[in-house]
């Protein structure tokens, strides 16, 4: 094999693997992010909220500069947690959304810690909303 033909299989090896590396990076670069939202949540909240079940948004369903992870608060409860990082602005947020399955909209909210959870919780249920 001459150097021409080394370097075109190499190539085509190269561009072979592509696929892979980049699944892989993905991967690596969306565990890396539930890792900061879960210490985001703990350190907001506490360990129980950073041991929720977070899920990755995928990109298509977000602005270019924004990540987002959601965590359910609890198994079959409509009230999931939604932590975003915005890299235009540098900030992080965690918010509480709140579905309103009787008229098909939902209440967002950022929380700042238990007793603003609390808050938003009891107002819910003071009117009539599913917890």
């Amino acid at each position: 094999m001459n150097i021409i033909e080394a370097a075109l299989a190499s190539f085509k090896e190269h561009e072979a693997a592509q696929p892979a590396r980049a699944a892989e990076e993905y991967e690596h670069n969306r565990e890396k992010f539930l890792r900061y939202a879960r210490r985001h949540a703990t350190r907001t909240l506490s360990e129980d909220a950073g041991n929720l079940d977070w899920q990755y948004t995928p990109s298509d369903r977000l602005p270019e500069s924004v990540e987002e992870a959601t965590a359910i608060l609890e198994p079959g409860g409509p009230n999931y947690l939604v932590y975003q990082y915005d890299y235009s602005r540098e900030t992080a947020t965690l918010k509480l959304v709140q579905p309103c399955t009787a008229c098909g909209s939902q209440r967002v909210n950022p929380v700042d810690g238990y007793v603003t959870l609390g808050r938003l919780l009891t107002e819910a249920a003071q009117n009539g909303e599913q917890r």
